[in-house]
């Protein structure tokens, strides 16, 4: 059994919006869209996405493309920003996900998104979730 861990890409980001509320922009939406051309994609019997709007959203699509209903759990918790709320690009320093990665089970920046080094968002990885065994490192979310 494989799973895949994979990360909304870009969301519009209004400062009058709370951040949980921010949904997914039309780039967002069509990379999302993009992952109807893995194969490995046709393998997903189950979606599970956090309450956050744009994970609701990359969820949708990604039930759209496979025929699997998606179900959200609150325990699956994205960055808590209420402490700062909406900041510009040039300070938003972190990301969902940030140093997850299976092929370890505490965080470690080296194996963070690979966007927080080149500013790009929307990446998955593939895992066995029961030997915790990693098949390949965080890929950016695009079509082949």
């Amino acid at each position: 059994m494989h799973s895949y861990f994979i990360t909304h890409p870009e969301v519009n980001a209004d400062p009058y919006i709370p951040v949980e509320q921010w949904g997914l922009s039309d780039a967002g939406r069509i990379r999302a869209a993009g992952l109807a051309s893995h194969n490995w994609l046709g393998r997903l019997q189950r979606i599970i996405t956090s309450t956050e709007e744009k994970a609701r959203e990359t969820g949708a699509i990604l039930a759209d493309l496979t025929g699997v209903s998606f179900a959200t759990d609150p325990e699956l918790c994205e960055n808590d920003r209420s402490a700062t709320g909406f900041l510009p690009p040039s300070e938003f320093v972190s990301h969902g996900a940030v140093g997850t990665h299976p092929a370890q089970l505490r965080p470690h920046r080296d194996l963070d998104q690979p966007q927080l080094r080149s500013g790009w968002s929307g990446n998955y990885f593939e895992f066995d979730p029961i030997g915790w065994t990693v098949s390949h490192p965080w890929r950016r979310i695009e079509p082949r």
